[in-house]
């Protein structure tokens, strides 16, 4: 069977329906009917039986845990769901994404047209989170817009598809060093900085998290899957942080926008015994991106 990476790049470049599977590792989307006709012929059926097979797959059907987690441990080429490298547990269906604009920056897919004026970010959809069609990308992505400046040093930690890595370098960074726990996103993010010409200032993509930074850094965002992920990781950013430098965390919620801002209220108190102080606070559909300032 082919990889995993080969599976999501099957679609083509006009995917019908994406598969969002949501959890506290962390965020992914799955071209759906795509994944399903590879998954098919790979198993030997043919043209037309594969795209009768991945018809059947209708949208109600995607919603359901059960199909969703099946879905996914075969495009993770895993025997089962326990041995998979995230343990998603709640789903529910994209629509394809138009161009998303998002502060000074215009997030799309290959395939949709240059915009005539504001930050192109090209990002090809596929097995790590970043299309900036959720409110945990959008606010760090406008957070950086105003923190950011030409000759910084920058960490994206967590960085899926290199969406923020490739906002920091669009805003001037001099260096961004990005990294990931997921083998997937680190090859997805290789390509994306590519694709978006800024290999040359995303110095390094690499396995892990805050504990495989390097060096100090002026800004360092993290777009995790909930407030453990992120208070697990602040001793370490804390750690790399320029005194004065800025932490951007987004990923917090809750099932409500009040729930979501008591969640983010134990997150600032739990981050500021590392010497990081909450300075702005932004929140969207339950979701709550913090800026921290480390104490000089």
């Amino acid at each position: 069977m082919s990889s995993p990476h080969d599976l999501v790049r099957a679609h083509g470049p006009f995917p019908a329906r994406y598969l969002n599977l949501a959890s506290g590792d962390g965020i992914l989307v799955i071209d759906v009917q795509a994944a399903m006709e590879a998954i098919l012929a790979a198993d030997g059926s043919s043209t037309i039986a594969a795209e009768a097979g991945a018809a059947e797959l209708q949208m109600d059907r995607v919603k359901r845990p059960s199909a969703a987690r099946q879905l996914y441990a075969r495009l993770r080429g895993c025997d089962q769901w326990e041995h998979c490298p995230h343990g998603y547990t709640t789903v529910m269906s994209l629509s394809a994404a138009a161009p998303q604009r998002i502060g000074p920056f215009v997030v799309r897919a290959p395939w949709h047209e240059a915009p005539a004026e504001g930050v192109d970010i090209i990002i090809q959809p596929g097995l790590s989170f970043g299309l900036g069609t959720h409110a945990t990308t959008r606010i760090p992505l406008r957070q950086l817009a105003d923190v950011t400046k030409p000759g910084m040093r920058c960490a994206d930690v967590g960085c899926g598809s290199g969406i923020l890595a490739i906002a920091m370098s669009r805003l001037g960074a001099r260096e961004v060093v990005a990294v990931d726990v997921d083998h997937t996103a680190v090859l997805e993010a290789l390509d994306n900085v590519q694709r978006a010409g800024v290999a040359n200032l995303v110095s390094s993509i690499s396995l892990g998290s805050a504990d495989a930074l390097f060096g100090s850094f002026d800004v360092i965002a993290a777009n995790m899957g909930g407030a453990p992920s992120v208070i697990q990781i602040a001793q370490d950013v804390a750690a790399h942080l320029e005194p004065g430098g800025v932490f951007l965390a987004s990923g917090i919620y809750g099932d409500t926008d009040d729930a979501a801002g008591q969640v983010a209220d134990g997150v600032s108190e739990a981050l500021s015994q590392f010497g990081l102080a909450e300075v702005r606070r932004d929140s969207e559909h339950q979701c709550v991106g913090i800026v921290y300032r480390r104490n000089r």
